[in-house]
């Protein structure tokens, strides 16, 4: 009967993933019978069939995470799309080396105990309830994304999220992945109304408009209607999951964390390490180290002699899929911009924007958007949206400020965790199912759009910026 069973599952599976190598293929092939053209050239074709049939394993998780990413940069050169040197490009940019520190820096936390033990600490004074302790991620979380703009915060804040996990004994389960949510509603989803540095990115790629100095005051001004995502975030993730908030009474923390006695020697270590890494991180202006190299070099810096903790297991066990999918994000940007999928996309929305009312204009942006970003990166969808959309904007006499803030809203646009790196580092730890994952993400979605058209554009109107 077991066996019986067994055979059915295996079955059942067997069937989905010939039906998901149906589809992976359709799709693949749908991009190469569309016929060639002045504008969908032959380099652009390819690099539609490539990255459509990348993007498509991954989703649909077909085959381990490292072999499409490796291989798309690789299709990129053999097929003719892209010189070596635009193909290979992601490998110059300090965001893949990043997440590889980030990744073997927590796997030696994790090793020697600081993360266990760092949990119990805060469990011991702030797990008076399990919501208790989620509001004091948050807070944690917006505290820090004022001093580290730009999404730096999460990765401090997921280890510290990762310790409190391991303490209280939480594996993959609706109380994880609640957590999880609260920690990148924390870092990303405030960088809508917290100071966004990629907002000087969307003005600097075009070339229609002057560009407008923003500060923390003006782009929060601006941006107050997005304060609202916290709380309505907040609530309709926990509605949707009902975490279950089960936690031991305070004591029991405060009797762990005795019983882990005095600090071991390697824990020491790596508590200075940590020390120096945030200071490191909240010192960038002054040293002008990239924070990226910051994690990259720290990740290394605990090999050295006398002063590391590390060990050759903790590199081993680093995502490397992860660090080959962010690798391969970087590329897809770089190489579409090169073959002029800018172009195209500009091709296919210059005439739905002509001759609109500026509410159905932001309209067809956000939902643009919103598709644009299922095959392309959300940096890509940044630089693309501005220079194609911001001309067009003047030409229609609308503000283009509003327009760069709504490019700026399309990272809230996001459904699965392949669209956002720094999502998908969080989730590939299987602290969260799939299907969560996606009701979540869409109802923030939908959140977004509505306070967008229902709530920032009479904000805009009222202060004049429209």
């Amino acid at each position: 009967m077991v066996n019986q069973a067994a055979k059915q599952i295996a079955t059942k599976g067997s069937k989905t993933a010939l039906v998901q190598w149906i589809v992976i293929v359709a799709l693949t092939a749908l991009c190469l019978i569309v016929p060639t053209s002045e504008l969908y050239t032959y380099q652009l074709k390819m690099f539609m069939a490539l990255t459509v049939f990348c993007i498509a394993v991954v989703a649909f998780d077909t085959m381990p995470i490292l072999v499409p990413c490796a291989l798309l940069p690789v299709g990129y050169l053999l097929f003719g799309v892209a010189p070596i040197e635009t193909a290979f490009s992601c490998w110059s940019s300090s965001t893949p080396w990043m997440f590889l520190g980030v990744f073997i820096f927590a796997n030696a936390l994790t090793r020697v105990g600081l993360l266990e033990r760092v949990g119990y600490w805060f469990l011991a004074r702030f797990g008076k309830s399990y919501l208790r302790v989620a509001l004091v991620i948050l807070l944690l979380g917006l505290v820090l994304s004022i001093a580290l703009p730009g999404g730096n915060a999460h990765a401090p804040v997921f280890f510290f999220v990762l310790g409190i996990l391991q303490a209280m004994g939480v594996g993959k389960s609706k109380d994880s992945a609640f957590l999880m949510v609260i920690t990148y509603l924390g870092t990303w989803t405030t960088m809508k109304f917290i100071y966004n540095p990629n907002i000087a990115l969307v003005q600097t790629c075009q070339q229609a408009a002057p560009t407008v100095a923003l500060g923390y005051g003006s782009y929060l001004y601006y941006m107050l209607p997005f304060v609202l995502m916290i709380p309505l975030v907040f609530f309709v993730a926990y509605r949707i999951l009902k975490p279950e908030g089960k936690v031991p009474a305070q004591s029991y923390f405060i009797d762990k964390a005795k019983e882990l006695g005095a600090m071991t020697a390697d824990q020491k270590r790596a508590a200075i390490c940590t020390a120096v890494l945030l200071v490191l991180v909240l010192t960038t202006s002054l040293h002008h180290v990239s924070m990226a190299w910051v994690f990259f070099l720290m990740g290394c810096f605990i090999y050295f002699p006398a002063i590391g903790f590390g060990n050759a297991e903790d590199i081993r066990k680093a995502n490397w899929g992860i660090v080959f999918f962010v690798a391969a994000c970087i590329s897809i940007g770089n190489v579409g911009l090169s073959v002029g999928f800018n172009d195209l996309i500009g091709s296919a929305l210059t005439p739905l924007l002509s001759n609109v009312s500026v509410p159905v204009f932001f309209l067809i942006v956000l939902l643009a958007g919103f598709a644009a970003k299922f095959l392309l990166p959300p940096l890509a969808v940044m630089v693309i949206f501005s220079a194609t959309l911001t001309p067009v904007a003047v030409s229609l006499g609308i503000n283009p400020l509003p327009v760069w803030f709504a490019i700026i809203i399309l990272g809230n646009f996001q459904i699965l965790p392949y669209q956002f790196a720094a999502y998908k580092f969080g989730f590939s730890y299987g602290l969260m199912e799939q299907k969560d994952y996606i009701k979540i993400y869409l109802a923030k979605s939908l959140i977004s759009l509505v306070l967008t058209m229902c709530v920032a554009l009479p904000w805009w109107y009222f202060v004049g910026l429209l």
